[in-house]
């Protein structure tokens, strides 16, 4: 028997759901909570977006945000980001694709765990400057049909 797979920084196994490999056990439950209060959205997973334009020095920086959902009645797709710690090299990017897309950067979400109190959420917006949810308040991100 195969040995379980570590994804980034030792986190939980990579799970698997409808044929789809996840790197954490958050970023699984928020894709199926996704699929079950969001059904008429389009769902797409690891959605590049372009963080930083490329420059005459420097080539192009890029970020997979977790989740997009996208319906007919949006205008703009909204992005969903499942995170539970915030690195410095997410944070990079975070803050290029604020400064070169803040609109799109508007129609960010962060899903934190249920297990988070307001005072860590209340920091996570603070270094983001973004709109957190808990897992199990994310039928408020989804748009009304």
């Amino acid at each position: 028997m195969a040995k379980p797979t570590k994804s980034y920084r030792g986190a939980k196994k990579f799970v698997h759901v409808d044929g789809i490999r996840f790197d954490s056990l958050l970023e699984a439950e928020t894709y199926r909570k996704l699929k079950k209060v969001c059904p008429f959205c389009q769902i797409d997973t690891q959605f590049k977006l372009v963080a930083k334009p490329k420059t005459r020095v420097f080539p192009v920086m890029y970020w997979k945000v977790d989740f997009r959902l996208s319906h007919p009645c949006l205008e703009t797709p909204i992005y969903v980001e499942p995170k539970a710690v915030l690195t410095k090299d997410f944070m990079i990017k975070l803050k290029f694709f604020e400064y070169n897309d803040p609109e799109s950067f508007s129609n960010l979400w962060f899903v934190v765990p249920d297990n988070f109190n307001q005072e860590r959420i209340t920091k996570f917006q603070c270094r983001t400057k973004s709109k957190v949810v808990r897992l199990k308040n994310l039928h408020t991100i989804c748009p009304k049909v």
